[in-house]
């Protein structure tokens, strides 16, 4: 099952894009999500006028009510009406999964299908999709080709790359080999400089870093450098670690990696992360947190309050 959840007025992005028509609002899509959700039901949470949150599910569930319910039922708690897109071919593939969809939901005020580079709104005239929108493009949001794109960004080294084992066993080693203050004192430095300036940090230190974050003592230091207004330069950050770091030392960064994306409002990174991660750590603690917040449909304005829980608990 593939399902991703994130919100659309995070303050670390404050990029708005105004939509007057449904086709509009279907060419945000891309740029909400990162790349091209095509076979894929989009469910969307508005307050107001102003979208507060978005979930997509793979078109594959739209056969199963259940699962439909518990990949989207998180975002019907948020906003006060909703709308549901199907953005899947042929075009009866695509009313059939809107109605089943809105039927399973319940509260859905308008369907969107979409198909053909066009789009239709409860059963309205058809509308020609944009192809991409000026003001996203001026503001650098990305859209990557598939959400296979996105995965890629998150697969880490191959098996057979002898110099990341290495330098994994090295970091540990080295970990290890230090008490517990220097190993505070190590991380804290790594975080700050590397927060600071993500493309800085060698290969090694950005090992070093995931090395120290293994333990989950030291990994609790971590929630204090977590907020909005660095939640980009945490994704460059835990991103480079992953691209770096061997599969034996993935679960940690994965899982600070899925945090980041979700306080940036990545949803589809998010799941990435946390399906790579689960797939090698099923119980890492971590990770299952992250799950967890991202199956309740959490908001990253709740942030505050959930890292005051966990920095209460050292």
């Amino acid at each position: 099952m593939s399902a991703e959840t994130i919100t659309a007025d995070e303050p670390c992005r404050p990029v708005k894009l105004k939509v007057s028509t449904p086709a509009d609002l279907v060419a945000t899509l891309p740029y909400l999500f990162g790349f091209p959700p095509t076979d894929s039901i989009i469910v969307l949470a508005l307050q107001g006028k102003r979208v507060v949150a978005s979930a997509r599910a793979d078109a594959a569930l739209v056969g199963e009510p259940d699962k439909i319910q518990q990949a989207l039922s998180a975002i019907t708690r948020q906003g006060d009406h909703l709308i549901v897109i199907a953005w899947i071919e042929p075009q009866k593939a695509a009313e059939r999964a809107a109605v089943l969809v809105a039927a399973a939901l319940g509260g859905v005020g308008q369907t969107i299908i979409v198909c053909g580079g066009r789009c239709r709104a409860d059963g309205g005239p058809w509308q020609q999709c944009p192809a991409s929108l000026p003001e996203a493009q001026e503001a650098g949001l990305e859209v990557l080709p598939s959400r296979a794109a996105v995965a890629a960004k998150v697969k880490g080294p191959p098996a057979s790359d002898k110099q990341a084992t290495r330098r994994w066993r090295l970091a540990r080693s080295a970990v290890v080999g230090h008490d517990q203050e220097w190993c505070q004192a190590r991380l804290d430095e790594l975080l700050t400089h590397g927060i600071a300036r993500p493309d800085r940090l060698s290969a090694y230190e950005l090992t070093e870093l995931a090395a120290l974050v293994h333990d989950g003592v030291l990994r609790d230091r971590v929630w204090q450098f977590f907020d909005a207004a660095r939640a980009g330069r945490l994704v460059v950050l835990w991103q480079s670690a992953v691209a770096v770091v061997a599969r034996a030392g993935a679960p940690a960064p994965l899982g600070l990696l899925a945090l980041a994306a979700w306080l940036h409002g990545e949803g589809a990174l998010q799941t990435c992360c946390l399906e790579r991660g689960l797939r090698i750590a099923p119980e890492h603690s971590l990770l299952r947190l992250v799950d967890q917040m991202m199956v309740a449909g959490l908001p990253p304005a709740m942030w505050p309050q959930i890292q005051h829980s966990l920095m209460s608990l050292e």
